[in-house]
């Protein structure tokens, strides 16, 4: 199976009501603590421990995934910080359930709900698919003030029947669209 390739979902719209506010981008950069915990192996490799209610989004799907409760109970989801193009067999062949890299150039471009610039590279085994997207609940949320400011934006009835997926992606764009200007 191949390897689920997603970003980590900012846990709270910290950085979209603070980057307007912020003149300093370095200031709103990631930070691995947004999603889960940094430590060191024994052998000095970098790692962070993957918390289970940590919400990451397949931008190529428009799924979004966690940590599966089976994967915790056996211990914590620790994933190798390194190369997600060269390290993932590594990262399983020293027990851990993928590799993450961040690209500190593409972290603070916009405002987007999802932390760009990071990616993590799962086993399959270890996430499972969820039933709720981020851009899907922020539409929702902010259904209002987005209905507005985007043109042919979807109803409430739309929003509150729609699945993550193909309309995730959709959602997504107009989204992206709008916190960018």
């Amino acid at each position: 199976m191949n390897p689920v390739h997603v970003s980590p979902i900012y846990p709270n719209k910290w950085k979209f009501y603070m980057a307007p506010l912020i003149s300093d981008t370095a200031l709103l950069e990631f930070n691995w603590f947004i999603c889960a915990r940094p430590s060191y192996d024994s052998t000095g490799n970098h790692i962070v421990e993957v918390d289970r209610y940590a919400m990451f989004f397949d931008e190529s799907s428009g799924l979004t995934y966690h940590v599966t409760f089976d994967a915790t109970e056996k211990g914590p989801c620790k994933i190798l910080i390194g190369d997600v193009t060269k390290d993932f067999e590594k990262s399983k062949k020293l027990g851990y359930c993928g590799v993450a890299s961040v690209d500190k150039e593409k972290c603070n471009i916009s405002c987007s709900l999802l932390c760009g610039g990071v990616d993590f590279l799962f086993d399959p085994k270890v996430v499972e698919v969820s039933k709720k997207c981020p851009y899907i609940e922020y539409a929702k949320s902010h259904f209002s003030h987005l209905q507005k400011e985007i043109k042919n934006f979807p109803t409430p009835n739309i929003l509150a029947t729609s699945k993550p997926g193909a309309f995730s992606l959709k959602m997504k764009k107009m989204i992206d669209s709008y916190l960018s200007v």
